[in-house]
């Protein structure tokens, strides 16, 4: 009897330690129920906010049918076509003289472009002109920063005509073209193989025709060269009527550089824009 009441605390003291693992692991079972159950709880939130996404969907197609892309017209207009074709002569002391022209240009440099100036540049049609003049006008506050060389950048790559006597060269060659009884001043050259003809002054409206280098008649005869608006309204020759960029369109009387023979070689006479 001894013996067994020797042993029995040591059962029971085992009893406990064992009792209380199962309690331990009885609180990790309830724990691991309990933080397992909760992303299944959350997972419904979740999937709550999938049908927004899904709502949100047809408001972008909606926003993508506002706006509808122009209609592209495969009619080209050509006639009366004035393309920046070259004309002058390719011989003779004009060649030389022009390529010493345009290297001024190209350098942005009034020393090498001055002796190419005639003393009597005729600069408007109120009498006006000389190089003084010309340069006052011109020069603002340095000659590498002028305007003067875009203009003549401009002329330069419209081509280079004659007059039908040959007593002069002119940049562009648009100014010595015949405008077939179109008034000068309403005259207008599309600039380009695909000018787009639209049928309302936006770039989102349909393109009533693509004009190639077509000469055209602007709405408004009266309007000055200078005066610029964004948009032009104008008639090709066919009676087609639409508008254009203002930008993609040229004068044949906007500014024009005329070259004639000099006793001291070829200089530019001219430098003017208007009628």
């Amino acid at each position: 009897m001894k013996s067994v009441n020797a042993i029995t605390p040591l059962v029971l003291l085992a009893a406990l330690a064992t009792g209380g693992c199962n309690f331990s692991a009885t609180d990790d079972t309830a724990t691991n129920q309990a933080n397992a159950a909760a992303p299944n709880e959350a997972a419904p939130i979740a999937n709550e906010a999938d049908p927004v996404a899904n709502e949100a969907a047809p408001i972008g197609n909606e926003a993508a049918e506002i706006v509808p892309p122009p209609v592209v017209a495969a009619r080209v207009i050509t006639e009366p076509r004035v393309p920046p074709i070259d004309t002058c002569r390719k011989t003779g002391s004009f060649p030389e003289f022009r390529q010493r022209f345009e290297t001024a240009v190209a350098e942005r440099d009034f020393a090498l472009l001055e002796p190419l100036i005639d003393y009597d540049l005729e600069t408007d049609f109120g009498g006006g002109g000389g190089m003084k003049t010309f340069a006052d006008h011109w020069r603002g506050t340095s000659w590498k920063t002028s305007k003067l060389w875009d203009e003549l950048d401009s002329i330069i790559a419209l081509g280079c005509g004659g007059n039908q006597g040959g007593g002069y060269y002119a940049m562009p060659r648009m100014f010595v073209v015949d405008l077939g009884g179109v008034d000068p001043f309403s005259a207008r050259v599309a600039l380009g193989e695909a000018v787009p003809l639209r049928a309302r002054p936006s770039e989102g409206a349909d393109i009533i025709a693509l004009l190639d280098w077509a000469l055209v008649t602007a709405s408004d005869s009266q309007k000055a060269v200078d005066e610029q608006p964004r948009w032009t309204e104008v008639t090709a020759a066919d009676g087609t009527k639409g508008f254009v960029k203002t930008d993609q369109l040229r004068s044949p009387i906007d500014y024009r550089a005329v070259f004639q023979p000099r006793k001291t070689g070829w200089k530019m006479t001219a430098f003017i824009a208007g009628d």
